[in-house]
């Protein structure tokens, strides 16, 4: 995972990242901080060694290449406490709120 050792040094700061986009896609970008936004790249890394602790409190926006992938991804951003997740594979988004619980797509 490409990024994460950025945002939790944000975050030991006292800062948060307004969203947070997870790369689960082939990319060359490495961890990119623009403003109030960040990015992480998972694309190689075995969903069992991704951690997401990051994420707590945070707007999430994942992209991968399947949708189990996707899926999976934001169960765990959910678990870790993100306000809000979106996920998507190509054309199949979905987005969850953590006030509503309900997921749109």
């Amino acid at each position: 995972m490409r990024g994460h050792d950025a945002i939790e040094r944000m975050r030991s700061a006292g800062l948060k990242p307004a969203c947070i986009f997870i790369e689960d896609v082939y990319t060359s970008r490495r961890f990119i901080e623009c403003g109030t936004v960040a990015t992480v790249c998972t694309y190689t890394d075995k969903l069992e060694d991704i951690d997401l602790r990051f994420v707590v409190g945070c707007m999430v926006s994942i992209r991968s290449i399947t949708l189990k992938r996707s899926r999976a991804l934001a169960e765990m951003a959910k678990k870790e406490g993100a306000t809000s997740v979106a996920w998507c594979c190509g054309n199949e988004v979905s987005i969850w709120h953590k006030d509503t619980g309900e997921v749109n797509g």
